[in-house]
């Protein structure tokens, strides 16, 4: 039987009427926006019916907890803006009454580059079994509160070694969070105390470890390393010795010139504390410039901002300097406490002075 066209159409826009005419709970009056600054999703715009507005409220999609922020209102149109930006990658909801009337997912910003760890130090293979801080330098800032999720320590059959890093809360993060430092249980390698004499020390001589990052750990906007990010370690015998200035040599630079002030440690020094307790000053004055460290961290680099010039100086480092097991220019990290130490002839700065003219070579 033949069917009337007619009769199709009107069936047809019937039913596209019919399908307007019901509530679309999904995206009611017109759907949401993102508002953006920088790289921020820093707000959502949706409309909804005005008697519902005291009513809203922000979700991550399939939790109960809503999302603290504000509201703003214009005619039917609200603006929401969290406390804390919207992450990457997830996915929201906007509920009314407890009934979900909008969701949206922030995306990727295509300018986003994915964060990646610049180094892990010690930079060098070799270390000593009484290590006392590990650093890790991101590119980007980090999600914080991560490290027991993310930093694996691993023994030569592969297999995952707990209790080697202490689970610090807060964590150490310098202000930008791009580098994280973590510490080895020291109670483990302060020999005689309980922790030491129940578990032994976390490294043992002879032996070699693996630490890896995980390529999910993610950055402050949501997006993932990518890569595992793996050190390689092969312990040597403790470091039972001071680091001393007076073992150190010193490259001076040519007046007029902008070049390196360089300074052999003859050892490997803490990254963080070779990076930020040594200064120079000239007439009292702090030389403003910057610092690099080179040769497994047992050598220091630093440009002056302004050419060099006549005069006398002063290399001005802070006691706290360290070497990797923690042993500063005063004492010895796992000294006897048994000891009657006099703290009173401890410097608080060790200075070595130089005189820079028209003569002085690089």
């Amino acid at each position: 039987m033949a069917v009337n066209p007619n009769y199709i159409r009107e069936v047809f826009l019937t039913f596209s009427l019919f399908i307007f005419l019901i509530p679309n709970v999904i995206g009611q009056s017109g759907g949401t926006s993102i508002i953006w600054e920088e790289e921020n999703a820093i707000g959502v715009s949706f409309q909804i019916n005005e008697e519902d507005n005291k009513f809203i409220e922000v979700f991550l999609k399939d939790k109960t907890t809503s999302i603290l922020g504000k509201y703003e209102m214009e005619t039917k149109e609200i603006f929401f803006y969290p406390i804390v930006p919207f992450t990457f990658g997830l996915d929201y909801e906007i509920r009314v009454r407890g009934e979900m009337i909008h969701e949206f997912s922030v995306p990727f910003s295509p300018t986003l580059k994915r964060p990646s760890v610049i180094n892990i130090y010690p930079s060098s293979q070799i270390i000593p079994a009484n290590l006392l801080k590990i650093h890790v330098q991101f590119s980007q800032p980090m999600q914080e509160g991560k490290t027991k999720n993310f930093i694996q320590v691993l023994n030569e059959k592969g297999e995952i070694i707990p209790n080697v890093l202490l689970d610090l809360q807060p964590e150490l993060w310098n202000a930008d969070r791009t580098n994280l430092t973590m510490w080895l249980d020291p109670g483990r390698i302060k020999r005689d105390l309980q922790p030491n004499l129940k578990m032994g020390p976390p490294l043992e001589v002879g032996l070699c470890y693996r630490v890896i990052i995980s390529k999910a750990w993610k950055d402050q906007y949501g997006l993932e390393l990518g890569n595992d990010f793996i050190k390689d370690y092969s312990i040597l015998r403790d470091d039972r010795d001071k680091p001393s200035i007076h073992d150190w040599e010193l490259t001076y630079p040519r007046t007029t010139s902008l070049n390196n002030l360089i300074v052999n440690f003859g050892e490997s020094i803490d990254f963080e504390l070779a990076t930020n307790a040594i200064t120079v000053n000239k007439d009292g004055q702090l030389i403003e410039g910057s610092t690099i460290l080179k040769d497994c961290e047992s050598q220091w680099f630093f440009t002056p901002e302004e050419k060099w010039r006549s005069g006398k100086y002063e290399l001005v480092i802070e006691s706290r300097l360290e070497d990797l097991a923690g042993n500063n220019l005063n004492r010895l990290f796992d000294h006897d406490l048994e000891k009657n130490e006099d703290a009173s002839n401890e410097q608080k700065y060790h200075k070595i002075s130089f005189t820079l003219n028209e003569q002085s070579m690089q």
